[in-house]
């Protein structure tokens, strides 16, 4: 960028000392072609690297699949992304959730807003009664014993979902 300050300024100098010297000739050509040669050097400085980057990382991701391309920002949290795929499927896209995962261990604060991102446009609620269904991400229903819910269906041992009962 200071390099392309010092051009700008270099050729912006020359264009007024040429025009001082020359008399009242117009300055139109001489911007014209400082606006060119400034505008050459942004683009080949800067554009054509970051679309070339672009290419090459989007050449790079072709390789996955669409599951894979899903589940791989989550993998540094330490997501389960068979269940969360399965919870995908069984919770209504419409649904207002209370994620039970207990915190600080087995469910980090990042891995909790991995879930709630991973499954939107699903709205995860702070308290079981704002929520009409409930998720319990690797923890059992025992952990939440004033809580009542029905129509449970169990991924694995940890893995629950039910509807609340009002």
């Amino acid at each position: 960028m200071t390099l392309l300050l010092e051009v700008i300024g270099v050729l912006a100098v020359a264009a007024l000392v040429r025009g001082a010297l020359n008399g009242p000739a117009s300055l139109i050509p001489v911007l014209s072609v400082v606006a060119v040669v400034v505008g050459g050097f942004a683009f080949w400085s800067n554009v054509w690297p970051e679309g070339h980057a672009l290419v090459s990382e989007h050449t790079a991701d072709a390789r996955y699949t669409p599951e894979e391309a899903l589940a791989g920002p989550g993998l540094p949290f330490g997501a389960d992304e068979q269940a969360l795929s399965w919870a995908d499927s069984v919770l209504p896209l419409r649904a207002r959730v209370f994620l039970e995962c207990p915190q600080p261990a087995p469910c980090s604060n990042s891995l909790a807003n991995w879930i709630t991102y991973r499954l939107q446009p699903r709205v995860f609620t702070s308290y079981p009664s704002q929520a009409r269904w409930i998720f319990f991400y690797d923890t059992m229903p025992r952990t939440l014993p004033a809580v009542r819910f029905t129509d449970a269906v169990q991924f694995v041992p940890g893995m629950v979902i039910g509807r609340l009962v009002r």
